[in-house]
């Protein structure tokens, strides 16, 4: 999950929880070509003049991606839409800084509401993660109506348990495209899919990882710029996020600027070593 730096946001678009919510599911895509949708998406909604508008703030493009194995990307134009369809389920799952993990959070609460909807602005969850969230969503709602899933969770559920990936586990990503840096969060995310889905992939960061963390000033580093969204206590968030926030690209507004090239050349000489490509996308010339 990757985190904004700065919470700038209009007011009127808090909170606007519509009655319907929609994803409409695209053909299958590879990751060089995610680039190119998104930002035509982006473009097409931005052209029809309101890319704000109600329809467009329940409604999300969802696509399966050909080369990480069990693997859907989503874009919604207004990042809120796809906070209030994933961060319940993403904080549960990884945590935050001061929220634990295991936890169904309140959407009626303000003081977690807002940083629900203004906080993230990616999301990378594995289905089993999403799947004990729903098993715990089931029962806390069955007690408290008022922690019950709002209609965009209910469609993402439908979206996800309708998924054919033959029994295997499988990876969900997603960003909101009024985000400056959308770029770097689709490749940030794809970073997290590929520690997912792909095993050797998973292996360099590993190695990587247990080479580093017991370094002092290493992981003093990471803490100070990881800890203050992240679960410090969570070894395989930490070391995801590393790589995710070191290899995304363009190599714009992303934690641990100051050392990320020096980051990122180690993880590439380290997939390179064991014969992982890792997967960008490509964007518009």
């Amino acid at each position: 999950m990757k985190k904004h730096f700065a919470f700038v946001i209009c007011a009127a678009l808090i909170g606007a929880i519509q009655a319907q919510a929609e994803i409409i599911e695209l053909d299958p895509i590879t990751v060089a070509e995610s680039g190119v949708w998104v930002e035509t998406l982006k473009a097409q909604l931005e052209a029809e003049g309101n890319p704000y508008a109600p329809e467009n703030n329940d409604r999300t493009w969802c696509r399966e991606l050909k080369d990480i194995p069990h693997t859907f990307v989503c874009a919604a134009f207004n990042t809120q839409t796809i906070n209030r369809a994933f961060s319940r389920i993403s904080i549960f799952a990884e945590g935050m800084t001061d929220w634990p993990p295991g936890v169904v959070y309140s959407w009626n609460d303000p003081s977690t509401r807002y940083p629900m909807l203004i906080g993230p602005a990616g999301h990378d969850l594995r289905f089993s993660d999403v799947q004990k969230f729903y098993r715990e969503l089931d029962a806390v709602c069955a007690q408290d109506k008022s922690l019950c899933p709002e209609a965009i969770e209910t469609t993402l559920r439908s979206y996800i348990e309708t998924r054919d990936v033959g029994g295997n586990d499988a990876t969900i990503i997603s960003i909101g495209l009024d985000e400056r840096s959308y770029k770097n969060i689709l490749s940030h995310e794809l970073i997290h899919a590929q520690y997912f889905q792909n095993p050797k992939f998973a292996e360099v960061i590993r190695g990587y990882w247990d080479a580093h963390h017991e370094d002092k000033e290493w992981i003093g580093f990471v803490r100070s710029e990881l800890g203050q969204f992240y679960d410090l206590t969570n070894p395989l968030v930490m070391m995801n996020e590393v790589a995710a926030y070191s290899l995304g690209q363009p190599a714009t507004h992303s934690m641990m600027a100051q050392r990320r090239a020096e980051f990122a050349d180690e993880l590439t000489e380290r997939a390179d070593a064991l014969g992982v490509k890792i997967l960008q996308p490509e964007w518009a010339p």
